[in-house]
């Protein structure tokens, strides 16, 4: 029992010294140095785990610290030595796992990559990030298979299991686990929670079109219904859109609708209209890809009412228009999103000296957009959304 204790005191003081020292390393220790003797600790430390030779790891290890600090390779090897030792507990977990994690997902979706040229560029761009440790070397090799080795022999707590499932390339399952919240009350389950919110909480450039009919009531039902087209731009964040939208309505004028230009009252024949705005949704309600909420615009609306002739008079009215209504959606998994959106748009127009126009319009629209924040979606989907 006091040996035991005694080999967890001394692998918590080995970790509580890794991430002290990490920043200092990474600051002052000689860059070129670690390039230069990373590669030959990581080859050392495959052949001592391909020999089961794992009491000669520690000081390897150590001197492996001392040139280059806290880089994910050393971290695996570490974390692997320890869940094999028996000493990895919620007690001494490494507040940077999900970052190291992160680390290793990419690099693991590199080792199944077939184009090796691809992955070698990849490589030699971010060396330091990866450690200086090429990957699919060695040392990749041997850890996913001690990995695996483990994981079928082995009884292991849920932390350590979901560490060597993570470790022996199945990284997908492993952030599953962290979706599902099966780690609850580690510091990792924490930071994935957080990261999470986080990359949900970025903004979205969102771009969309519509079409749909303009049904005006009372009085100004006497320029009749009209089809419209439309664009929106804006950015989306969390639940929450801001879109400039911009609509066009086009046909002709009722039968009956007069306007006064140039001294004289005259018969409007052809129509123009649209609508120039700003439009704010908020998401009430998602139920896996279906997806509800309400929506408010405020802008302006305009009419432009023309004579048939040579020479024709028209007039251009404007009205301030707020309008209100709710939305039903579905997302689809390429970013893309359709939604139908019945509304109803309160305007003032005023015709001096020609046919009323008072009254409000009931609109149908159809909206079909496009969302996307890149950093925000490869985030997402690397932690398994």
């Amino acid at each position: 029992m006091r040996y035991r204790v005694f080999r967890i005191t001394l692998w918590v003081t080995g970790l509580i010294l890794l991430y002290l020292t990490s920043f200092a390393n990474r600051v002052f220790a000689d860059q070129d140095q670690c390039e230069n003797l990373s590669v030959g600790y990581a080859m050392q430390v495959s052949q001592e785990i391909a020999q089961a030779n794992f009491d000669n790891l520690p000081p390897v290890l150590m001197v492996w610290q001392q040139s280059c600090g806290a880089i994910e390779p050393l971290f695996r090897a570490r974390t692997l030595l320890m869940i094999h030792d028996g000493v990895l507990t919620r007690e001494n977990e490494p507040e940077n796992l999900l970052e190291m994690a992160i680390n290793f997902e990419i690099r693991n979706g590199l080792m199944d990559d077939e184009d090796v040229e691809k992955r070698d560029d990849y490589f030699e761009t971010y060396r330091d990030y990866f450690g200086y440790v090429p990957v699919n070397s060695p040392f990749d090799r041997e850890t996913r298979k001690l990995a695996n080795t483990m994981l079928a022999e082995g009884q292991y707590d849920d932390l350590a299991k979901a560490l060597l499932t993570l470790y022996s390339g199945r990284t997908h399952d492993f952030f599953q686990i962290l979706k599902k919240g099966e780690l609850e009350g580690t510091v990792l389950q924490e930071s994935y929670r957080k990261r999470v919110k986080e990359l949900r909480g970025k903004p979205e450039f969102n771009l969309g079109i519509s079409s749909g009919i303009w049904m005006p009531t009372s009085d100004l039902q006497a320029l009749g219904n009209k089809p419209f087209a439309g664009v929106l731009v804006g950015v989306k964040r969390g639940r929450w859109a801001v879109n400039a939208s911009f609509e066009m309505r086009f046909g002709t004028a009722g039968d009956e609708v007069f306007i006064h230009s140039r001294d004289t009252i005259t018969r409007a024949k052809h129509y123009q209209g649209g609508f120039l705005g700003l439009e704010a949704t908020g998401l009430v309600l998602e139920t896996g890809r279906f997806r509800s909420g309400l929506f408010l615009t405020t802008g302006f609306d305009i009419t432009d009412l023309v004579e048939e002739g040579q020479d024709p008079r028209g007039k251009t009215l404007y009205s301030p228009a707020i309008a209100t209504g709710f939305f039903l959606g579905y997302a689809f998994p390429n970013r893309t999103q359709l939604a139908i959106k019945p509304g109803i748009q309160f305007l003032n127009y005023k015709n001096d000296g020609g046919t009323p126009l008072s009254g409000n319009a009931i609109t149908l629209r159809l909206v079909f957009s496009y969302s996307d924040n890149a950093s925000r979606t490869q985030g997402l989907k690397r932690l398994g959304y």
